[in-house]
């Protein structure tokens, strides 16, 4: 799905020192916007990293707009990578609906 891009002002890309004219600084597909918005480093290509270790890598837990410092975003004490491989959502904490193994 298609989600809007977050603006950074000149100012702030300059302060950070990311690329003025490009929307992705590091080239790791995650917008330099989103990954000040989600604290990240977006002078640095991380998006194949995993800091909660949770399944979900941080291109993941920008579209899934989950926090990639959080392994449990929605604290219901479900893993956010093992709510999306399952088909529930990791942004509502419904564990009493979710089924049990």
């Amino acid at each position: 799905p298609l989600r809007r891009q977050r603006q950074m002002c000149i100012r702030d890309r300059f302060r950070l020192g990311t690329n003025i004219n490009l929307p992705d600084s590091d080239n790791d597909l995650i917008s330099d916007s989103d990954e000040v918005a989600y604290g990240l480093d977006p002078l640095l290509n991380d998006a194949n990293n995993d800091p909660d270790h949770d399944g979900l890598n941080n291109f993941n837990e920008v579209n899934y707009k989950t926090n990639p410092f959080n392994k449990d975003t929605d604290k219901d004490e479900i893993t956010d990578g093992w709510e999306i491989e399952n088909s529930l959502n990791p942004l509502l904490n419904d564990a009493k609906e979710d089924f049990d193994f």
